[in-house]
């Protein structure tokens, strides 16, 4: 352990083994390991070698903290809960573990436990901004969009730059249906963060909601510039074109969405109500017939009643 504090976990990482030649079951050594290998961060290693101090008997609470957060490190959403809750068993106190238990929960969609966390880490670390975004997040995926705005803004009163934030604030104005501080926040985290996709059709979706079709153009416009192969991309500004009757743009959209994804059923059953429109049936009926062998109800009532 003298190595690794010194900064030279590999020079641990010898005297670990020779513990371990000596007694294989040697819970210190298997620990001290992992500690080093998380300093290299090399996290499989690093979990493996936790996973096996904890069951020759280390099961302290810092090594499950750090087993935890190397789990949440690799995205093992799962493992880091359960090695978190053994570590709050042992430590309730422990606020740092609360606040990682609550990042692999929110993973994981388990909003409200999450929740529970981050306000009880809020509750000692009240100016925890991490925490006051996390739980704005779990709100928001509960349902709650106006506390998730008021929690939002808060942590942009102090992150005033933060692209991401100014986004995920403008989802809950949307779900809201305030459409135009959707659309501002959008346009501060577009400001910040040009090329983010995600934004770009959020307020797309905005300006769709209020009619603005040639604005939501620009925005689609802007995406497919920066996801050229994105199929819902195309599928959306083609629903675009269709509500301001530009047929032909609109199929050469959904033409194109399904050179991408040829297994999405709605790109088809679209195409097929805009092929109707311009007078052709059998098109119209081939695309339905398609997307009702893709599991499209709403296309296969249109193929029964049609008689294609």
């Amino acid at each position: 352990m003298t190595y690794i504090r010194m900064g030279r976990p590999e020079r641990g990482e010898d005297d670990q083994d020779k513990a371990l030649t000596l007694d294989p079951d040697y819970a210190n050594a298997y620990r001290n390991r992992g500690i080093s290998f998380f300093a290299r961060q090399q996290f499989d290693k690093a979990a493996a070698a936790l996973e096996l101090a904890m069951r020759n008997g280390r099961d302290d609470p810092n090594t499950t903290y750090v087993l935890g957060l190397t789990h949440l490190i690799l995205q093992q959403y799962p493992q880091a809960v359960r090695a978190l809750d053994e570590a709050i068993r042992q430590s309730p106190g422990d606020v740092d573990a609360h606040f990682r238990r609550g990042q692999a929960l929110l993973a994981l969609e388990a909003y409200e436990r999450a929740q529970e966390d981050f306000d009880l880490v809020l509750e000692h670390q009240p100016e925890n901004l991490d925490a006051r975004a996390f739980r704005a997040e779990c709100l928001y995926y509960q349902g709650g969009y106006r506390a998730a705005v008021a929690a939002y803004t808060v942590v942009l009163d102090a992150r005033a730059g933060d692209a991401a934030l100014y986004h995920k604030r403008a989802n809950a104005y949307f779900k809201l249906q305030q459409y135009d501080e959707a659309i501002d926040d959008l346009d501060e985290s577009l400001d910040l963060n040009p090329d983010s996709v995600g934004a770009h059709v959020r307020r797309a979706e905005a300006y769709r909601a209020q009619g603005r079709y040639d604005d939501a153009l620009e925005d689609y416009n802007a995406a497919i510039a920066l996801a050229p192969d994105s199929a819902v991309l195309y599928r959306q500004r083609g629903y675009v074109y269709y509500l301001q009757d530009d047929q032909e743009a609109a199929i050469a959209d959904f033409d194109r969405a399904i050179e991408l994804d040829p297994y999405r059923a709605s790109s088809y059953t679209n195409r097929g109500v805009l092929y109707e429109l311009r007078d052709k049936p059998g098109q119209a009926c081939t695309d339905w017939r398609r997307a009702c062998e893709l599991g499209d109800e709403k296309a296969c009532g249109i193929v029964a009643e049609s008689g294609c």
